[in-house]
């Protein structure tokens, strides 16, 4: 019976495929038609920027047909002020709909359109609104370039609100960036402009911004304060879509201070409003942030509850998320399609001739395609269904192993610290630091694994990375330079933890003993594959040492390690005292 539902769903969607498709043939001009657009003038034309922009949440399709019809409507008129307000309002109807190349082709058009004919003014409009679209599409460099361009003409035309919006926008790409003390200074600049306008529900989004990139910075209280500030103006305002972000970026804060029962309440109020508004997307949030909460509680019961809705619904937006790929490469054909029909009427009615035909043939090899798909489903189905069970189960459990590993580790950590602030003696402080340090890098490795799909082998290169800047966050040593030159290099877990080990105990030796009378302490990481082996090399521009490696009765602990954890590696390793003290390892990958 489960076979036969499958059968069936996959039918009705192709039918529904092609349906669709058939029923999209209608152009826009019929659309147009039908909305009874008529505009003699300019200033009966004006009127249209307004139903567009009301059209654009309720009727997309409608409101891009009327774009276009508006520009080619303007630039009939000769007015280009108005074909650059349609354009703007085109490009962000396209964007709205999720069609990202088209809102990006439509609004370079407009700047090109702007700039050409001095708009300095819409030129920095749509170099804003062309930021956004390449920011919304993860295209970083492309939004950086064009948020540039819109400050730079904001900044001829002393627009002070247009300059606002972008500072926010670009303060929201550093963000992206994890550049956060620089998303805080443009933050800083925008928020004035915003107050004084009084521009509230601009200024919550601003402030939910802020909260966020101080929370990278671990700025809790400022943190706090901002999200919380910005909860109420939404909540003032009946905004419980920004309220519930809000909720959930302060548990975020919480859990990130470790105030894991404070962070549990904001989830669960999360949660609720979450339901009112009914909405998956922000379901799919609640469900796993209870769920990690939770765990973190050591109610794995509940925990387990919340990660089973999240999986469901997650795999539900996932199928949605399909359906809208599909349903957007309909779109564009249509479009492509409507830029056709605008130079000639009669090349239109051949093309929709040709694309009747061309859907029949696509009908026919969707149906044969589907059967012998479904053959396949019949057969393997039962199979393939125990097997993803069992590896879901295995992979649950791995994850859960780290994420508890993590956790005790992180707990021995913490005794560590207690112990710390609870003892003078200067000797035992920095033994009980290097071992706490020590834990510290074995916990970051399991919190790692947690984190990825792939509990086998790691990225040795981003792993070194994190846990250089935790090494030295707990070490300070204020004009320490670190230069890193590291390959992409997968490696197993068993093998990372002794690295990070070796990297743990350098780094820390280096840092303790090593600059005592060096003005511009550095040091410098690199990781190669040589040979299908791994070259690793560490070296610092501090005083040196009398290390060799030849001698068995060192005090030091932190050589001995080093000797053993290479022992263990199977690693080569060479050292040089040369402009200060470096180790180089050698070992198979």
């Amino acid at each position: 019976m489960d076979c036969l539902k499958t059968s069936l769903q996959v039918f009705c969607f192709v039918l529904f495929f092609v349906c669709n498709s058939f029923s999209q043939i209608a152009n826009c001009d019929s659309i147009v038609k039908s909305f009874q657009f008529e505009a003699k003038d300019t200033v009966q034309l004006k009127r249209y920027t307004l139903k567009i922009q009301n059209l654009i949440q309720e009727n997309c399709q409608l409101a891009i047909c009327l774009s276009r019809a508006s520009i080619e409507k303007s630039e009939q008129l000769g007015s280009v002020d108005l074909s650059l307000q349609f354009y703007a309002l085109l490009g962000y109807a396209y964007k709205t709909k999720g069609d990202f190349e088209l809102s990006i082709r439509t609004l370079i058009a407009g700047l090109k359109l702007a700039e050409t004919n001095g708009f300095k003014t819409r030129a920095a409009f749509m170099a804003n609104n062309l930021g956004t679209a390449f920011l919304e599409a993860k295209k970083l460099k492309d939004a950086e370039l064009y948020f540039l361009i819109a400050i730079k003409n904001g900044m001829l035309r002393n627009d002070r609100l247009q300059l606002a919006r972008t500072y926010a926008n670009y303060g929201y790409l550093k963000e992206e960036l994890n550049q956060h003390d620089s998303a805080l200074y443009y933050y800083a600049i925008a928020k004035p402009e915003f107050l004084k306008i009084k521009d509230s529900i601009r200024l919550a989004d601003l402030l939910l911004n802020i909260g966020r990139s101080e929370k990278s910075l671990r700025k809790f209280s400022n943190c706090i304060a901002n999200l919380n500030e910005a909860l109420t103006i939404y909540l003032r305002f009946d905004d419980l879509d920004g309220a519930c972000r809000a909720h959930l970026n302060i548990a975020e804060s919480f859990l990130a201070n470790k105030q894991i029962s404070f962070a549990l309440v904001e989830n669960e109020k999360a949660l609720v409003l979450a339901k009112k508004l009914q909405s998956d997307y922000l379901l799919n949030f609640c469900y796993a942030a209870l769920s990690d909460n939770y765990a973190m509680t050591g109610n794995y019961q509940m925990a387990f509850e919340y990660l089973k809705k999240h999986k469901l619904i997650d795999d539900s937006l996932n199928s949605l998320e399909s359906n809208l790929r599909i349903t957007k490469l309909q779109e564009q054909y249509q479009g492509e399609k409507k830029d056709t029909e605008i130079k000639s009427q009669a090349i239109t009615i051949k093309l929709q001739q040709n694309e009747k035909r061309n859907l029949f043939v696509v009908l026919f090899f969707s149906i044969l395609v589907t059967f012998i798909i479904l053959i396949f489903v019949v057969l393997l189905r039962g199979k393939n269904s125990k097997l993803k069970t069992l590896v879901t189960e295995k992979q649950f459990l791995i994850h859960e192993v780290h994420h508890r590993v993590k956790n005790n580790l992180q707990l021995l950590s913490s005794i560590f610290e207690l112990q710390l602030r609870s003892t003078e003696n200067k000797e035992l402080h920095s033994l009980l630091q290097e071992n706490q340090s020590r834990i510290i890098t074995i916990a970051n490795l399991h919190d790692k694994l947690f984190k990825q799909d792939n509990v086998q082998n790691v990225d040795l290169d981003i792993y070194l990375k994190a846990l250089t800047e935790d090494i030295v966050k707990s070490y300070p040593q204020g004009n320490l330079k670190i230069s890193m030159d590291l390959d992409e290099i997968k490696i197993h877990v068993d093998k990372t933890i002794l690295i990070g080990l070796l990297v743990n105990e350098i780094i820390t030796n280096a840092i303790k003993h090593a600059f005592s009378n060096q003005p511009k302490p550095e040091i410098n990481i690199k990781l190669k594959t040589v040979n299908k082996n791994i070259e690793f090399v560490i070296s610092d521009n501090g005083k040196g040492s009398d290390l060799k490696l030849d001698s068995p009765n060192r005090k030091s602990l932190g050589f001995k390690l080093i000797r053993s954890l290479s022992k263990q590696l199977n690693a080569k390793i060479e050292l040089n005292n040369i402009s200060g003290l470096t180790y180089k390892f050698e070992f198979e990958q």
